[in-house]
């Protein structure tokens, strides 16, 4: 973001959401004569919201709004078949590191525990079922 002041090299501060904003870590702060700019690295959902630069009683604003990119799964569930009281371990891939994913047995959402254990390495998504029986066949699915 930018902003522009009619006298050079004035000491201007920035606030997001009305709060003061250190130029540290993702924040970066800079004047190039009559210009400030602030950039944020790595942008995320959270750092939505209206920025604001001042220098003594004058300031302007404008208004941060971030659209996440949607998820897609570049790697599918597959279809497996396991003796009974083996482990089955079901497999997907997101397109985003952390993203969050939840896991189906038709209609029932799975949720951790000695039977379902889910774990994820960036992007994979793993679920397994322990001690497989006959009643564990039917329809998994999986939403990001």
């Amino acid at each position: 973001m930018t902003c522009q002041f009619s006298v050079p090299n004035v000491k201007s501060e920035w606030f997001r959401n009305g709060r003061i904003l250190k130029p540290q870590g993702r924040h970066k702060t800079e004047v190039e004569h009559k210009v400030h700019k602030l950039t944020i690295a790595d942008v995320r959902a959270e750092d939505q919201g209206q920025y604001t630069c001042k220098y003594e009683d004058l300031e302007t604003s404008a208004e941060l709004r971030i659209e996440a990119e949607p998820i897609q799964f570049t790697k599918r569930i597959q279809n497996i078949v396991v003796s009974e009281h083996q482990s089955a371990t079901f497999e997907c891939e997101v397109s985003f590191d952390d993203a969050i994913v939840t896991w189906y047995k038709g209609p029932t959402e799975l949720t951790e525990s000695q039977k379902y254990n889910f774990r994820n390495d960036g992007r994979c998504h793993y679920m397994t079922i322990h001690n497989v029986t006959p009643d564990d066949e039917g329809d998994l699915t999986v939403f990001q």
